[in-house]
């Protein structure tokens, strides 16, 4: 198939295996992603497949690895992972914390020390309020950490290693074989994104609400919290 003209063609379900591609015109062809073995296509990097980037896509495979690997070169997952330990640890050691204070304020209560005294330790010994969106920021943490996980396991190295600009103008590859690779395993693609894009949404609620609130009682206006 060296040289030929596929532009507009539906390939879906044509077997490449091997096939000679090296200067095949593919503009606007459709059904790409269901085409069978482009890996193993054979292109000379003096005589790429042409129009490849303008091959039809349809929204699954624009959501690809490649795009994915915004999200997966950031290092969540090892601090999503230790989030998503502390987060359940703060929330017992804080139930410790006031089931303690409450059992010390009653054996004060009852304890016929000084009212003075008795007065004193009370304003002092107080319970510590449980973090109010600690529930949304557990979700997210958990989101982000299996996102991290599926693309640490299933994203192809060749997508992990490179760019698109690395692989087809540094290195001369064909995008072809980079598509090939960055379409694979469409459900857990969009299973990954969906999660990472939910965990981060969640996350960055959390923290712009703190921040909001830090703001507003900086500026004495801790109403705007609630």
């Amino acid at each position: 198939m060296t040289n030929a003209d596929l532009s507009t063609a539906n390939v879906k379900r044509a077997i490449f295996y091997e096939a000679q591609l090296s200067g095949a015109n593919f503009g606007f062809v459709s059904g790409t992603y269901s085409a069978r073995y482009l890996r193993t296509s054979v292109i000379r990097p003096e005589n790429d497949a042409r129009y490849f980037d303008w091959v039809k896509r349809r929204l699954p495979e624009r959501v690809d690895w490649e795009l994915i690997r915004t999200f997966g070169r950031l290092p969540l997952f090892g601090a999503s992972y230790s989030v998503l330990i502390l987060i359940p640890t703060y929330i017992y050691a804080l139930e410790v914390y006031n089931n303690w204070v409450n059992a010390t304020r009653a054996w004060i209560e009852h304890s016929g020390l000084p009212s003075h005294v008795h007065e004193l330790i009370l304003r002092h010994l107080h319970e510590e309020p449980i973090p109010s969106r600690w529930k949304l920021l557990l979700f997210s943490t958990i989101s982000l950490a299996a996102a991290s996980t599926i693309y640490a396991v299933w994203c192809p190295a060749r997508i992990k290693a490179f760019t698109r600009d690395q692989w087809c103008d540094e290195h001369g590859h064909s995008l072809v074989h980079y598509w090939a690779d960055a379409w694979k395993t469409r459900w857990l693609r969009l299973l990954c994104f969906s999660m990472y894009l939910g965990g981060a949404i969640g996350a960055v609620y959390v923290l712009a609400t703190k921040l909001w609130c830090a703001g507003a009682i900086m500026f004495g206006l801790p109403s705007a919290c609630f």
